[in-house]
């Protein structure tokens, strides 16, 4: 009885750590923070099995990570949204073989969730009467961009817009942070790079946000019991 309650309340600790992580807020300070020790992981990782062993967990994260995606909004995706989806998997894997380095790849998972978190933040978070009529004044420029045939009835600018500003605010903390540290160098080509992943990723908010139409559930929704 008494090891089933300390299990119980280790379970629901690690879910609220776990919950704050997965969060827009929380996974943006993990990337800042990860230019403290990335570049020892990946040096780890060098040494013991080469670029091909970096390769290798990069490309089982993301496939782990979609194989999450699809378990946690499976009751969301419609054939026609699943087309899109795999469309862009497509975009990222393509992307991905562009970049000449392993690590670079990472920024492709990384700043993919953050445009999506934050994305998916916006699609939460617009309820209230002004964010509707904000959402409806740029549903109206979307609906001449893109038909309606593709993405209907969406808040598309207001996604779009919060996950790209977030890759490029975190994008430029993460860089100048790199800028400073002796062991790590700022890249203006990794902001390109993490800015072009969080569209990635806000364009998946998109997707997931219009099919079936209506509000988006939180990534990783955890409900725990507070009794």
């Amino acid at each position: 009885m008494i090891k089933a309650m300390m299990k119980a309340t280790l379970i629901k600790k690690l879910s609220y750590i776990f919950k704050y992580i997965i969060s827009p807020y929380g996974w943006a300070l993990f990337i800042i923070l990860s230019a403290f020790f990335m570049r020892q992981v990946f040096e780890v990782m060098r040494n013991i099995g080469g670029r091909e062993l970096i390769s290798f967990i990069i490309s089982a994260i993301f496939i782990s990570g979609l194989i999450l995606f699809f378990i946690n909004f499976r009751d969301r995706i419609t054939i026609r949204s699943a087309i899109y989806i795999f469309a862009l998997i497509i975009v990222a894997g393509f992307f991905g073989m562009q970049l000449p380095l392993a690590e670079e790849r990472t920024h492709i998972i990384t700043y993919g969730i953050l445009g999506f978190l934050w994305g998916q933040k916006r699609s939460v978070e617009g309820t209230g009467k002004e964010e509707r009529e904000s959402d409806g004044r740029a549903n109206i420029i979307a609906s001449i961009i893109f038909p309606s045939i593709i993405f209907p009835s969406i808040n598309f600018f207001n996604i779009i817009f919060r996950g790209v500003l977030a890759g490029v605010i975190v994008s430029i903390l993460d860089e100048g942070l790199q800028a400073v540290l002796p062991y790590r160098v700022g890249d203006m080509r990794d902001v390109y790079i993490n800015t072009a992943s969080s569209l990635w990723g806000s364009l998946l908010a998109v997707v997931i946000a219009t099919y079936p139409n209506s509000q988006v559930k939180p990534m990783l929704n955890i409900s725990i019991d507070k009794s």
